[in-house]
């Protein structure tokens, strides 16, 4: 018997016993497929849900800067309350992207998630610092525009992983 005909043997033998566990072997298969499925979409979302995130942050963020430099300089106890209102809304606003976008920061790829951590930071000091004291127009928009470009970065990183994720 030579081993082409001891292999066939041997096939066919493996293949009748895999007849009898059929349904078994196919249920497995199945849950396999709808497993990866499920994590393969779950990270798509956490990363469409991040790129919205960082969008809602990004539209209010220069907002924040302006009304917390608006609330510092007014000097009308009037203005300064309608300056402290818009400041409280944006703020909560933005801030809840902010809490949502951090809640799944250890799904995100690596290069996601270092990039996101450092514009967190980034913009933690800045919010601390204008809120101690009032900043000057140029430190305004030298913040705004560092939050724009990195969260352009960010987003322009997310769109890469998204095409990665769908092919």
């Amino acid at each position: 018997m030579n081993k082409t005909t001891l292999f066939s043997l041997v096939l066919n033998v493996v293949l009748a016993i895999c007849l009898f566990f059929k349904s078994a072997l196919n249920d497995i298969l199945k849950e396999y497929w709808q497993i990866k499925y499920k994590r393969k979409h779950d990270r798509n979302q956490r990363i469409v849900n991040l790129r919205k995130h960082l969008s809602t942050i990004r539209n209010y963020a220069t907002s924040n800067l302006v009304s917390i430099a608006e609330w510092h300089n007014a000097e009308d106890p009037n203005k300064k309350a309608i300056y402290k209102e818009r400041m409280v809304t944006s703020l909560k606003m933005s801030g809840d992207s902010y809490r949502l976008a951090r809640e799944d920061i250890i799904y995100y790829p690596n290069e996601i998630k270092s990039a996101l951590e450092k514009f967190m930071s980034e913009y933690q000091e800045f919010m601390e610092e204008i809120l101690e004291k009032p900043i000057y127009k140029e430190r305004l928009y030298e913040m705004s525009d560092y939050i724009n470009s990195s969260i352009d970065n960010i987003i322009e990183m997310i769109d890469k992983q998204r095409l990665k994720l769908i092919s």
